[in-house]
């Protein structure tokens, strides 16, 4: 019977060669997974795992659309190698292109975003913004507008909603800014009163 090597990686961390164990990408020296996040476990611990656990998923909306992602991790969590950062950064700009496609792929020319995150522990505003997150949003540079510079995507203030372990999970809530000039000036010219005179 010939002898199947067990597939292996070497870890953009710390630079250890691990074994692949049932698909699972971890490394059993300093505990970085494909998620970016260090598993912090003691060796030989169940370890815990950083896989996101939401299902990606997009809607089209009246005004706009919605993208349900996984919770990003924060920036505390985040490796400190440049190298593990820039693989981290693709990961996630992979993961909001797969929102985007199962939403449809909406384009937009300009657009507001409310990213609501959901999580058990509110977050220092710093930690929300980590090398995942900057990931989602280049991932819908080119897709969902023409480009993420403020005079396409306008970002907004980062709201945080407290929810039970296994719940947490970020949505963008995206406007189209067109379908909101459009709404604003309707009412106005509607509701312009007859003059019987003229």
């Amino acid at each position: 019977m010939p002898i199947v090597a067990r597939p292996s990686f070497s870890c953009p961390d710390c630079g250890q060669a691990n074994h692949i164990n049932n698909g699972i990408v971890e490394c059993a020296h300093c505990g970085w997974n494909r998620s970016g996040i260090r598993n912090t476990a003691r060796k030989g611990a169940q370890r815990r795992r950083n896989y996101p656990t939401t299902s990606i998923d997009g809607r089209i909306t009246k005004e706009g659309c919605v993208l349900l992602l996984p919770l990003p991790p924060s920036k505390n969590d985040e490796s400190k190698d440049i190298n593990a950062l820039d693989k981290l950064k693709q990961y996630w700009e992979e993961l909001s292109w797969h929102a985007w496609l199962a939403a449809g792929r909406p384009r937009f020319k300009q657009v507001t975003v409310q990213p609501i995150f959901y999580v058990i522990q509110e977050r220092d505003y710093d930690n929300c913004m980590s090398t995942s997150y900057k990931g989602l949003q280049d991932g819908l540079k080119g897709k969902l507008v023409p480009d993420d510079s403020p005079q396409y995507l306008q970002l907004l203030k980062i709201k945080q909603v407290k929810v039970p372990r296994g719940e947490e999970r970020l949505e963008l809530v995206v406007k189209d800014l067109a379908k909101s000039r459009q709404k604003s000036e309707a009412p106005a010219s509607a509701s312009a009163p007859e003059c019987e005179n003229c």
